[in-house]
């Protein structure tokens, strides 16, 4: 534990560590060029930790996440005491006990957060049984212990407040969207001309329930089963737990011909996917600003989402986007159907996304939000320093 003496000088200057996922993450990496360019790379701890949850069976999984959490608390310490850092910034994650652990030593905690965690935990396994929907739920409780300890939160969009229970909390929260990187529009851009490209529906990210995937898949299966040998083709880009599951069921919905699994995909694969696209689907149930929608704009791909998260601030229908009423198979199919059949309508979307995305989302725009966030810090560093020397 690390208390503060009189003898010990605060830090002047705020200095982060940035603490997320072992696993490639762009949003992330996103996250940690931004702050290097606006408080210098010197002040910009890394800290990336690995989450073995997925190898550990299901009875243990309470043991194992409350151990994980306990280690977390010492890594962010002992880097602690290695790099003198005064705010750890947790990437999307809930650590009850780190929280704890962090204000009981007197380390600021900014929390950043996507979608809703008991959401994404509800629907990844509302069909596992009683345990797995219990552990859901105490994500609510977890949620709020996190959102009570954290110093300041940063969301996309203030209209998350609502979904992911932060009203009370709302004198902290600021917003940020931690996608867009110097390079992003060198990489994201249009290769392929709109009009030529071939009637493909795309789909990128995790596979997984939370994600809408396997409602899309029903969907998929009544297009195929309705329009037969006319029915477009549809590319799945990612990997996760359902892989294995989908690609057994590619047989059995007879849809091997109109439907290509690539599994993961390394970023910078992305692009050639997005302009391959006619159309990208994001059928989830929680998001936060998925990175894939912007993405998809960026490279002139029209975006079919739910109506989640930020969602709603970047997709406006048949303007910028088309959203969903809901992720019901039927819906879904009917939608991409409809837009399909109507490729005026599709490229103005597409032009209109292209420029909304450039107009909106600058590299400039993205790194003033988030000066104004680190500005906040740093006066709420002064006011510490001022409560330990004036």
């Amino acid at each position: 534990m690390i208390m503060k003496s009189k003898q010990q000088k605060p830090l002047n200057r705020v200095k982060i560590c940035l603490v997320g996922s072992h696993k490639p993450y762009p949003a992330f990496d996103s996250v940690s060029s931004i702050l290097k360019e606006t408080l210098g790379s010197k002040y910009v701890v890394e800290l990336r930790i690995k989450d073995l949850s997925v190898k550990t069976p299901p009875a243990l999984k309470p043991i194992y996440i409350l151990l994980h959490d306990v280690a977390l608390y010492f890594k962010i310490i002992s880097c602690y005491k290695r790099d003198r850092f005064n705010a750890v910034l947790i990437f999307q994650g809930y650590y009850p006990l780190t929280y704890i652990g962090l204000k009981i030593s007197r380390i600021r905690i900014i929390l950043y957060v996507g979608g809703s965690a008991f959401k994404s935990s509800y629907y990844s396994h509302k069909d596992d049984g009683v345990p797995n929907r219990i552990l859901a739920y105490l994500n609510v409780l977890t949620e709020e212990i996190c959102h009570t300890l954290s110093d300041l939160i940063i969301v996309p969009s203030e209209k998350m407040l609502n979904e992911l229970g932060l009203r009370w909390h709302a004198d902290k929260v600021h917003t940020a969207v931690g996608i867009i990187s110097s390079d992003f529009f060198d990489k994201f851009k249009i290769i392929n001309d709109y009009k030529g490209r071939r009637n493909v529906v795309g789909y990128v990210g995790g596979l997984a329930r939370s994600k809408g995937i396997l409602n899309l898949f029903e969907g998929i299966s009544i297009i195929a089963n309705n329009l037969g040998d006319e029915a477009p083709y549809f590319l799945i880009v990612g990997g996760g737990e359902l892989y294995s599951y989908l690609k057994n069921k590619l047989d059995t919905y007879k849809l091997s011909n109109h439907v290509f699994l690539t599994g993961h995909m390394p970023h910078k694969a992305l692009p050639k996917c997005y302009n391959k696209m006619k159309l990208l689907i994001l059928p989830s149930y929680t998001e936060g600003l998925p990175s894939v929608i912007l993405e998809a704009m960026a490279c002139g791909t029209p975006v079919l989402a739910t109506p989640v998260g930020a969602i709603p601030d970047v997709i406006k229908g048949g303007e910028t986007g088309f959203l969903l009423k809901s992720n019901d198979p039927k819906h879904i199919a009917d939608k991409i159907i409809e837009l399909l059949n109507k490729p005026e309508l599709l490229e103005k979307v597409s032009k209109n996304a292209y420029n909304y995305v450039r107009e909106n989302f600058s590299y400039e725009k993205t790194l003033e939000s988030w000066r104004k966030i680190i500005r906040e810090i740093e006066a709420q560093n002064e006011d510490s320093v001022c409560s330990w020397f004036c």
